[in-house]
């Protein structure tokens, strides 16, 4: 049995995108199927090229291998409906 984890990510705050990515490829790579759950306050992460303003934080790991991880280990990443609008 596989374990399942649900993460939400609310905002594109530094804090908030690279704390649910952390999370989400850390359950990947021990097994888990993380499921990333993207609000509205979130959903301007999902544009292309978004997750680079993030790249090369002091002490952080790049955020577009941890999006590209929690996908290629079988992460799922949802936009709530709702965010539609916001892309």
């Amino acid at each position: 049995m596989c374990d399942k984890n649900i993460i939400i990510m609310n905002h594109d705050d530094e804090q908030s995108v690279m704390a649910a990515l952390v999370m989400a490829a850390a359950s990947a790579a021990t097994g888990s199927e993380p499921l990333v759950f993207v609000q509205p306050g979130a959903a301007r992460m999902l544009v292309k090229g978004a997750l680079e303003k993030y790249q090369g934080l002091k002490g952080q790991p790049d955020p577009v291998d941890l999006f590209n991880a929690i996908q290629t280990l079988d992460g799922r990443i949802i936009l709530c409906e709702l965010g539609l609008p916001v892309l």
